[in-house]
């Protein structure tokens, strides 16, 4: 189900999801279905702010896109795919960090970037094996990072549905 990702299946599963198949069946339906749903529900949270803005564009109601928007959604699209899909590497989480970085830098609001870096950074070296003579680091397992990237996924969500700065042809001034 889940190759070295620290995503929502060592949260969900009682069966070690790095040697579980995704074929096998729970309630009705394969892990893989399951997660191609969750994926499918996050992909639409995360973009349907997005695709909103795009409308408002394109029938005159907004001026200019919003970039912090743009920024985040880009960095969470990465972190949906990783978080719900099944037969995951650690890899795939890579291209939220540019997204996210260039988010924290534009906005002011690092809280994500450095939370999902800090995730990224261990679910790689657990990988690596490069830290484990470290005690805490012993004892933190890809379940506890997955609650890491959960943050960042529920962070991110929250800001995406915050009221923006409305930029809107009637506040120019003529």
């Amino acid at each position: 189900v889940s190759i070295k990702a620290a995503n929502i299946w060592p949260l969900l599963m009682t069966e070690d999801p790095y040697t579980t198949s995704d074929q096998v069946v729970r309630f009705g339906l394969p892990y893989r279905w399951w997660g191609l749903l969750m994926f499918t529900v996050g992909y639409a949270l995360v973009l349907f702010p997005l695709v909103r803005q795009t409308y408002q564009f394109v029938i005159g109601k907004r001026i200019q896109f919003d970039t912090a928007l743009v920024l985040l959604t880009f960095g969470l699209i990465p972190i949906v795919f990783y978080f719900f899909n099944t037969q995951m590497h650690e890899r795939y989480a890579h291209p939220a960090i540019l997204f996210l970085a260039a988010y924290a830098l534009y906005k002011g609001d690092f809280i994500p970037y450095i939370v999902a870096s800090v995730a990224n950074f261990a679910v790689m070296e657990k990988g690596i094996s490069f830290t484990s003579s470290f005690r805490f680091y012993q004892q933190t397992t890809l379940a506890h990072l997955a609650i890491l990237f959960l943050f960042v996924l529920l962070w991110g969500i929250v800001q995406l549905y915050r009221k923006p700065a409305r930029l809107v042809k009637e506040a120019l001034p003529v």
